[in-house]
């Protein structure tokens, strides 16, 4: 700006000058003379002296305006410099862009961030120290700033030279001095690394607390002082049947806690929970139950904490825990309690040392003694003489994790009688699996002992009984058959030689004799079978079926084809363990039997098969025959039990009795069948 210009403005802030004032000194207009009587220099002269008078007044008033002026600039410049201060010590960082993003002021701070010098920063662009994923957002928020001119705020990372990025917030505003002139951005960048550290720290530790609530058997569940569940684990929400999600913000009480055990309300203000955080201390409650959603109760433990911050109670903290399984070891262990006591066998358990330690009832009863008389005694006062060797060798088994069963033993009453006891003595361990006892179980067995003496004497005597019974046999086969044979010889040569000599009757007496002594020949013969399958060594080994069946259908030949019998075999037949000779004599008989007891003029029809059932072959004889009644089935299989008289069906009434006898002594089973009229189906049935 000129001189000139400058002057022209100068005088144009200055007061143009109106009608002079009237000034001391100065003659007033009334007092002047008029015109026409002063001269022409000396009007100019009075003109160029008022003007100079109003220039030195509007000179003392530049002067002054020019000390406010100067004032003012020096105070403007004082701001300057406590905002350049501000501005440039601020703890945060501070950067000025213009519209495009290149920075055009930084602080110290901004510098520090960016580890790089100030003069460095001017001129590069701003998103040239972000990181790369980042400066997409960033040119994004720039043309929003200049868009709606509103400030924006957002968390990026800084990439500092030779350093790791740096967590920082940003705040970015426009602003623009007057319409038309540039436009800065100014960038407030804050530090926030320790912050998003605690924010880490504060997840880890609560990622730490959700994993430890998670982690727990126990449920543990939060509530406010209205009683609404703020927090629960997963362990806990399982436990009553909910998802955790499910449980947040609702009343507890009415959840799981809303009756006792015989269904009658339970009121909140009678529960330990509430009263812990209304009373301010903690409980546990041991005797109650929790209600799961499906209506089920259980058996709780449960403690209850209240929440204190800074001394007022916000609300409690519940563990809780189901002991249906302690519940039930309990009992379990009060009814084993009630078994020990009033068990009939001595209960005794001892150190490695052979020290009683307890005693029951039962021990009580066998030996003698009282509880308060042997608990802290050795065992060996019950070792009567020349038995002190079995006490060590039975520790050493229990030290070995062996357990003794049925050690048959004697032992000594406190009244000095000697019993016979079966012993059964098991290790017992700690919670590290050490041995530190053992329990021992004592039977009085002297009554068995006395029972088995008894047997072994009637052992004796039955097998003297069984010597004279094989006399007996020897007899029989030999003794008594031979005058049977000749009896039957001379009758039947009477038949033969002299019967034109024999009228009707002596010859029909002669017949009488015949037959009465093949039937007594058969009897006895049968008896002599019977007796040998009660008597006989078997070795049952394996054996075909199908053989087996054959064998006896080859003996039966003469008998069947006379009866005209038609024998059905579903092949193939199995193999079972049993003793061949004694098996075709049992598959013989039920053979003869189906092709017997038929109604007259009836064809006999026999159908043998086999099948399987478990472990065992069950083979089927079946017929066409008369049955049999359901009240005479169990007798058939007897001695000498006949259904039917000999005159109808002929027979000794044996071979049923030894087909039980025969199957039995292989280990096997016999049944049959029946109805009357409609046949039967008999089977045995072996391994």
């Amino acid at each position: 700006m000129n001189k000139e210009t400058h002057s022209n403005s100068r005088m144009g802030r200055l007061k143009r000058p109106q009608a002079p004032e009237p000034r001391a000194g100065r003659l007033s207009a009334e007092e002047r003379l008029p015109v026409e009587t002063i001269g022409p220099d000396e009007a100019s002269m009075n003109m160029v002296g008022a003007v100079i008078e109003e220039l030195q007044v509007a000179e003392e008033e530049l002067r002054a305006q020019n000390e406010e002026l100067a004032t003012a600039r020096q105070s403007i410049e004082a701001e300057r410099e406590r905002y350049k201060d501000l501005f440039e010590f601020a703890p945060d960082g501070y950067v000025v862009t213009d519209a495009a993003g290149i920075i055009r002021e930084a602080n110290r701070a901004a510098s520090a961030m960016l580890n790089i010098p100030q003069h460095w920063l001017l001129g590069k662009p701003f998103a040239l120290y972000l990181t790369g994923a980042e400066r997409k957002t960033f040119r994004a928020h720039l043309s929003q700033v200049q868009g709606d001119k509103r400030i924006r705020e957002w968390e990026l990372h800084l990439n500092p030279h030779g350093r790791p990025p740096l967590s920082v917030a940003l705040k970015v505003a426009m602003a623009q001095a007057l319409p038309g002139t540039a436009i800065q951005l100014r960038w407030l960048l804050r530090d926030i690394t320790l912050r998003k550290q605690a924010e880490e720290e504060w997840k880890r530790l609560n990622d730490q607390f959700r994993l430890l609530l998670e982690s727990t058997g126990e449920g543990v569940y939060g509530i406010d002082l209205q009683g609404r569940c703020t927090f629960i684990n997963k362990a806990g929400a399982t436990t009553l049947g909910y998802r955790p999600e499910e449980l947040y913000g609702k009343l507890m009480h009415q959840v799981h806690h809303h009756s006792r055990l015989d269904g009658s309300p339970y009121p909140a203000e009678a529960s330990p929970i509430y009263n812990s955080f209304r009373s301010g201390r903690a409980c546990q409650v041991d005797n109650e139950i929790f209600w799961r959603r499906d209506g089920n109760s259980f058996p709780v433990h449960y403690s209850t904490y209240p929440i204190i911050d800074g001394g007022v109670i916000k609300g409690a903290v519940v563990t809780f825990t189901d002991i249906t399984e302690r519940k039930r070891a309990e009992e379990a262990s009060a009814r084993l309690a009630a078994i020990v006591g009033s068990s009939d066998d001595a209960i005794i358990d001892k150190t490695l040392d052979g020290i009683v330690v307890s005693w029951n009832r039962g021990a009580e009863r066998i030996f003698g003694y009282s509880a308060e008389e042997i608990i802290g005694k050795p065992v060996t006062v019950l070792i009567p003489p020349g038995r002190a060797d079995e006490e060590p060798e039975i520790i050493e088994r229990l030290k070995q994790g062996e357990r003794v069963e049925h050690y048959e033993t004697v032992r000594r009453r406190k009244d000095g009688r000697e019993i016979h006891v079966s012993l059964t003595i098991s290790p017992i361990k700690d919670a590290r699996g050490q041995i530190i006892g053992a329990s021992r179980i004592a039977r009085d067995i002297t009554e068995h002992k006395q029972a088995e003496e008894e047997i072994r004497r009637a052992n004796q005597e039955l097998a003297a009984v069984n010597a004279e019974l094989e006399t007996f046999s020897y007899s029989v086969s030999h003794d008594l058959r031979a005058p049977l044979r000749a009896m039957r010889g001379f009758a039947q040569a009477l038949l033969e030689d002299y019967a034109n000599r024999l009228d009707s009757v002596a010859q029909d007496y002669a017949q009488r004799i015949v037959k009465a002594a093949r039937r007594m020949d058969t009897l006895m013969q049968d008896l002599l079978a019977y007796s040998r399958l009660s008597n006989a060594d078997l070795h049952p080994q394996p054996v075909s079926l199908s053989a087996i069946v054959a064998e006896a259908q080859a003996q039966l030949k003469e008998d069947l084809q006379e009866r005209k019998a038609q024998l059905t075999v579903e092949e193939p037949l199995p193999q079972v363990v049993g003793h061949p000779a004694i098996l075709v004599q049992v598959v013989a008989n039920l053979l003869a039997n189906a092709a017997k007891f038929v109604a007259p003029r009836v064809l006999p029809q026999v159908r043998v098969w086999a099948e399987k059932r478990g472990q065992r072959t069950r083979l089927w004889v079946e017929d066409n025959g008369i049955g049999i009644k359901s009240e005479h089935q169990g007798r058939i299989f007897r001695v000498f039990e006949r259904l039917h008289g000999i005159e109808t069906y002929q027979g000794t009434g044996i071979g049923l009795a030894i087909v039980r006898k025969g199957i039995e002594r292989m280990g096997g089973f016999v049944g049959v069948e029946s109805e009357p009229g409609r046949g039967s189906r008999f089977w045995i049935e072996l391994p």
